[in-house]
């Protein structure tokens, strides 16, 4: 599965525990069918895993354009 359609889930259970406070996060993931943490994690604000820069990456942004 794409991580497009996957992302569009995340948003929609998110939003839909918005509208329905009683819709606890084990429902939501269930009925949009992704895993509670995943659904916790973005609510507290944690950025996605390809949102942030990975650990391997030896320059800066700085530096990366002082190069080019």
């Amino acid at each position: 599965m794409s991580s497009a359609s996957r992302e569009s889930r995340v948003i929609l259970a998110l939003e839909a525990i918005q509208k329905n406070p009683n819709l606890s996060l084990r429902a939501a993931a269930k009925i949009y069918n992704v895993t509670v943490n995943t659904i916790r994690n973005r609510r507290d604000g944690k950025p996605t895993r390809d949102d942030t820069t990975p650990n391997s990456r030896r320059l800066t942004d700085s530096e990366e354009e002082a190069i080019v």
